[in-house]
């Protein structure tokens, strides 16, 4: 895929380059819950965001390596070499029920960089292009599907992974229930590039 990236220095880099898609799945009523039995609060603080070890889960997917989904505090996403790194994060009702937004991302290991640091990118449909949803109220028992045609928006963080190594690494995210802050959040996997 070619494709034109937004680099550090504003530079705009135009490659050849696989992209792996690494979506964080957060069980919210799960963290919600485990806080509350053993007596912990959400950080209402965006600059120390409490930190989570379980209830998140990673799906992660490249062409090379496939789709792989993990889910402990030490969850490894493996990349190859020059890949365009896309972050998104959603909730297990797929941010039906709440919402997560990534808001930092931060290098816990030490020595060189494994992977840029990510920028916000916005990415949208091209003009005209909707795609199909089943609108409320179709049953399940249809003998063919009824859809109707949205246009949708999508967002993700980008990175790109400029060197072989494994680096540890967390991402700091908010959750909300509607316009309500439930927390500020920080969850501390690992990324692997590889030289394949």
């Amino acid at each position: 895929m070619s494709e034109i990236i937004q680099g550090k220095d504003d530079i705009a880099i135009t490659r050849n380059a696989v992209t792996a898609d690494v979506t964080f799945v957060i069980d919210i009523d799960s963290i919600i819950e485990y806080l509350s039995t053993n007596n912990l609060k959400s950080s209402l603080d965006p600059k120390e965001p409490t930190i989570i070890r379980q209830h998140v889960y990673i799906a992660n997917y490249t062409p090379e390596f496939g789709l792989k989904v993990a889910s402990s505090s030490g969850a490894r996403v493996t990349v190859p070499i020059n890949a365009n790194i896309r972050w998104r994060a959603t909730t297990v009702s797929n941010n039906f029920d709440y919402t997560i937004i990534l808001y930092k991302f931060k290098k816990l290991s030490t020595g060189q960089d494994v992977v840029s640091v990510p920028s916000q990118i916005w990415s949208q449909n091209p003009i005209g292009k909707k795609v199909p949803m089943v609108p409320s109220g179709v049953n399940a028992n249809e003998d063919e599907p009824k859809v109707i045609f949205v246009e949708s928006q999508d967002s993700y963080f980008q990175a790109i992974a400029h060197r072989p190594g494994v680096e540890q690494y967390t991402w700091f995210f908010a959750a909300y229930d509607g316009k309500k802050l439930l927390g500020y959040y920080r969850y501390d996997p690992y990324v692997e590039v590889t030289n394949n």
